[in-house]
């Protein structure tokens, strides 16, 4: 196939700058983050060796999308919103984004059904949602876990529930969701720690919680490969950003307060005693829950690997907080999602 001839880097720039996937995956990181990074960080983000990050860098610099900021080793790069086409292109990596945003809040809107009372959690495997998930899918179709957990007398009630509603989210977003129900005693038995990394909550507690007050012997173990695959960074960036959250709106406690209270109408007694817990911490005036979402004893570490007030976090920003590498970094995520709503 012959070659086709050049264009005009006037009459169609967008040719050099998104003309790779290199260079659309170097955009999306760069547009997204909000701030400079080095190129090592650039190139772990999106998912590239750093010798084939180098020759992306360069020509997008030479397109003026990007620029470098200072000089030797502590050189970074930076996207530019100044730049002619910098908005329309940061918007469009927004609206991918909004994309994730969308699925989540449907599937929520579905476990809100007649039949949500009966769901203890569920929850999406958070590795398909970020570079890390290797699933394989049907071309042309994203595949994602949904977890459901349902006592065993409700759990098939549920499970036709939701699967009666999914063709029409499937359709809509061209999304293969694959349902895995089981019940509270068969979750140390069927599922990995791979299962609990980074989850989003879509009803219910969070799934760590739930095996907080199990007897057996193969859920101690779980929880204890989870918590120690899983460590408490994750869990205290989300958290640093849900205080930064509430020291902008304080009133945002309220409604994590009124989840937790929906999910006490449901909750065994061992998992109302954290729950109850919890409500007293939402209660506390807000400079001190924001100082002890991020507080480093054991108690708080405890709490926050099934903090109820991740559904303040929207899927966009929890995938920007959990790679970032600074609490400035974090603030500057939620900042810009506050203006993204």
């Amino acid at each position: 196939m012959p070659r086709p001839p050049s264009q005009s880097r006037l009459r169609a720039p967008l040719n050099k700058i998104l003309g790779t996937e290199a260079n659309i995956r170097l955009l999306r990181v760069l547009s997204l983050a909000g701030t400079s990074l080095t190129a090592g960080e650039v190139a772990q983000r999106a998912a590239l060796g750093r010798t084939g990050v180098y020759p992306a860098l360069a020509a997008l610099e030479e397109t003026g999308i990007i620029e470098y900021l200072g000089v030797g080793a502590h050189r970074q790069v930076r996207f530019r919103p100044d730049h002619p086409l910098g908005d329309v292109i940061a918007s469009l990596f927004r609206a991918e984004a909004g994309r994730l945003d969308a699925l989540v809040d449907q599937l929520r809107t579905v476990f809100r059904s007649s039949s949500s009372r009966n769901v203890l959690s569920a929850w999406l495997d958070g590795t398909a949602l970020t570079d890390r998930g290797t699933t394989e899918a049907p071309k042309n179709t994203d595949f994602i876990t949904c977890y459901v957990v349902a006592d065993a007398k409700t759990l098939s009630h549920v499970l036709e529930d939701v699967r009666t509603q999914l063709p029409r989210v499937e359709e809509q977003l061209e999304v293969n969701i694959d349902i895995v129900g089981m019940t509270r005693s068969e979750i140390a038995i069927r599922l990995t720690p791979a299962a609990f990394q980074d989850p989003v909550l879509l009803a219910g507690v969070p799934p760590l919680a739930l095996l907080d007050d199990s007897k057996t012997k193969s859920a101690r173990e779980l929880r204890n490969r989870v918590v120690h695959e899983h460590h408490d960074d994750s869990a205290r960036r989300l958290a640093h950003a849900i205080a930064a959250k509430l020291q902008r709106d304080p009133s945002r406690a309220r409604i994590a307060r009124a989840h937790v209270q929906e999910r006490m109408l449901v909750a065994s007694k061992q998992e109302q005693l954290e729950l109850k817990e919890w409500l007293r911490l939402l209660s506390l005036p807000p400079v001190m829950l924001q100082r002890f979402l991020v507080d480093p004893s054991p108690r708080a570490t405890r709490l926050r690997q099934s903090l109820p007030a991740l559904g303040l976090i929207t899927p966009r920003e929890r995938e920007a907080i959990l790679r970032a590498q600074s609490e400035d970094e974090v603030e500057a995520i939620v900042s810009r999602g506050a203006k993204w709503k």
